[in-house]
C-alpha cells in the first residue's frame, strides 16, 4: 500500500527523479547454509540491472525502453529514474519494492558567504586572472556546532605542541 505522504509528494510533480529500493532476497538469509546459496546470491547481485529494467518496464505507460539514470550497489541496492506520478505509484505497489522516494531540490541556506568569498576586482598581483577568478572552485565550511570556548575543548593538560609539528 502506498503511503499518503508519498502519494501527496508524487502528485505535486508530473515527472520526477526517483530512487527505488528493492526488497532483499531470501538468499541473503540462507547465505550461511551452503555454497549453492552463495552462488545464487552472487548471481542475483549480478542480475539486478536486468531486474530493475524489467520492473520499470512493467509500470511504464509508453513502449519506450526503461531509462535507468543510476544504479546503487554499495550501501544498498536500488536505482534512480524519471517517472510520472502514476508510474511511480504503480512501481511502489510492486511486492519487491521497499520504497519510492521523490527527489528533493535543496536551496543554498546562506546570505553572506557568497559576498564574503567573492573575488574583488582590484587585484594588483593578478592572482584572480591566473586562477580564472575561482572558476570551478568549491569552498566548503561545515559548521559542526563545536565551540572551542567550552570546557570539553580545553587542552591545557595536553602540554606544549610538539616542535616537529608544522602549521
Amino acid at each position: 500500500m502506498v503511503s499518503e505522504e508519498i502519494t501527496a509528494s508524487l502528485e505535486e510533480q508530473s515527472a520526477s527523479a526517483l530512487l527505488c529500493v528493492p526488497r532483499a532476497t531470501r538468499d541473503i538469509l540462507r547465505l550461511h547454509d551452503d555454497a549453492i546459496s552463495l552462488r545464487n546470491f552472487v548471481a542475483g547481485i549480478l542480475d539486478k540491472p536486468k531486474k530493475y529494467k524489467s520492473s520499470l518496464a512493467s509500470v511504464l505507460s509508453t513502449t519506450e525502453a526503461p531509462n535507468i539514470i543510476h544504479t546503487y550497489d554499495t550501501v544498498f541496492h536500488g536505482f534512480s529514474t524519471k517517472l510520472s506520478s502514476l508510474e511511480a505509484l504503480k512501481l511502489q505497489t510492486l511486492p519487491h519494492v521497499v520504497a519510492v522516494i521523490s527527489e528533493q531540490v535543496r536551496r543554498l541556506q546562506t546570505t553572506r558567504s557568497p559576498k564574503f568569498l567573492g573575488p574583488k576586482t582590484t587585484d594588483n598581483a593578478k592572482l584572480l586572472n591566473e586562477s580564472n577568478f575561482g572558476f570551478d572552485l568549491v569552498i566548503e565550511l561545515f559548521d559542526t556546532g563545536i565551540w572551542l570556548e567550552r570546557q570539553s575543548s580545553n587542552d591545557r593538560e595536553l602540554g606544549p605542541i610538539p616542535a616537529k609539528w608544522k602549521g
